[in-house]
């Protein structure tokens, strides 16, 4: 998915449409940094501490050997993001 259908897509599962463009901007930054710590507790239980300090230390290399590091420790780790979402976007809806 490009990245202007992604964020209509987000504008649209999020009901954002209704905001003005600097509204909706800020409101996709703030809901993306809430999935964002969703999906690192979620992957902190998945892998554990240690697995988890040693990813971290790998974003240190690159994003390239970060995410090599990701897809070895949590192949599920786009479930566990697609939950991370799920879990925000439900909540967001209350």
């Amino acid at each position: 998915m490009q990245e202007k259908e992604f964020i209509q897509s987000f504008i649209k599962e999020f009901n954002l449409s209704g905001l003005d463009e600097d509204d909706t901007h800020e409101m996709i930054n703030a809901i993306s940094e809430t999935i964002y710590k969703q999906f690192l507790n979620y992957l902190y239980d998945e892998i554990g501490e240690d697995s988890f300090a040693a990813l971290q230390a790998s974003l240190s290399m690159g994003v390239d050997f970060y995410m090599t590091s990701l897809k070895h420790l949590a192949p599920n780790h786009r479930e566990l993001l697609e939950k991370a979402k799920d879990d925000v976007l439900a909540s967001f809806k209350k």
